[in-house]
């Protein structure tokens, strides 16, 4: 209990030793960020791709890598003829890395010639999820 006690303390003792509404510094390195599309919803792949411009603009195109997983029903978000395929190209352009997964398109009787140019494919979209999660990449899911 008196480590407990102990560590509260320390840990007090450091929040308060920043104003308020301050942050902690961003550790030093190239920010990383995940975010997974398997839904079948064009409005969640915009949303999916506007979070992505969204951390570009505040951190910098330059300061973070982002990659954007598609799978499942969220496959078509990537095929050429998709309602976000305006901003799917918008966003390769901007940097960010989007994937389809293989077996999605297998399934899905996709090819790469059905696809947006530009994308890169894996062969299992979750795996490559599981993946970047171990290497410290921040995962999110719209």
């Amino acid at each position: 209990m008196k480590r407990f006690m102990l560590s509260l303390a320390a840990a007090l003792a450091l929040a308060s030793a920043l104003p308020a509404g301050a942050q902690a510094p961003r550790p030093a390195g190239m920010d990383r960020l995940l975010i997974q599309v398997s839904d079948g919803d064009p409005h969640r792949w915009a949303l999916a791709l506007s979070n992505a411009r969204n951390v570009q603009l505040a951190l910098g195109k330059d300061k973070v890598r982002i990659e954007i997983v598609a799978y499942g029903p969220g496959i078509r978000m990537l095929v050429a003829d998709s309602p976000a395929s305006a901003q799917v190209n918008q966003a390769l352009d901007d940097g960010v890395r989007l994937v389809a997964c293989e077996n999605t398109m297998q399934t899905e009787r996709l090819t790469r010639n059905d696809m947006i140019y530009g994308i890169d494919y894996v062969k299992t979209g979750l795996v490559e999820i599981m993946d970047r999660v171990k290497e410290g990449w921040v995962y999110v899911r719209p």
